[in-house]
């Protein structure tokens, strides 16, 4: 154990390196490196409360930022958002659930071609569509 300041150039550390204070690199580019061809991984952990990696604060299995922590939450084969999404390319999507309503991509063609016959209808008069049991008809 060393107790104070150590400064080394380069050095291989083949079992554990400690440290109850910070750990500082310095120089124009750094890199934390791990490299095991064997598998296995790397684990970035807090036995306290969470970890910050830039202005993004990762507590568990909630990733967000300083103050509000929980914008995104994972979970099994689930993304939750607590706050705005915004999208500025395509979103695809199989299935859409509004409150407690699904919409289907069958949905979404159905109404397609409805509004199509609508515009496309020589009758002045505005015709009723309805969503009723998942499936668009004319009123």
């Amino acid at each position: 154990m060393v107790l104070g300041l150590v400064e080394v150039a380069s050095a291989d550390i083949f079992d554990k390196l400690e440290s109850s204070g910070d750990l500082t690199l310095y120089g124009e580019f750094a890199v934390i490196k791990h490299d095991n061809s064997n598998g296995g991984g790397l684990t970035i952990e807090s036995s306290g409360n969470y970890v910050d990696v830039e202005s993004v604060r990762f507590t568990g299995l909630n990733i967000g930022k300083d103050g509000v922590e929980d914008l995104i939450t994972l979970s099994n084969q689930k993304v939750t958002f607590t706050s705005t999404v915004d999208v500025t390319g395509a979103l695809t999507a199989s299935s859409l659930t509004l409150g407690t309503t699904t919409i289907t991509e069958d949905v979404l063609k159905e109404l397609m071609d409805l509004v199509a016959q609508l515009n496309s209808s020589e009758d002045s008069q505005a015709e009723c569509l309805k969503i009723q049991y998942n499936t668009l008809k004319k009123c």
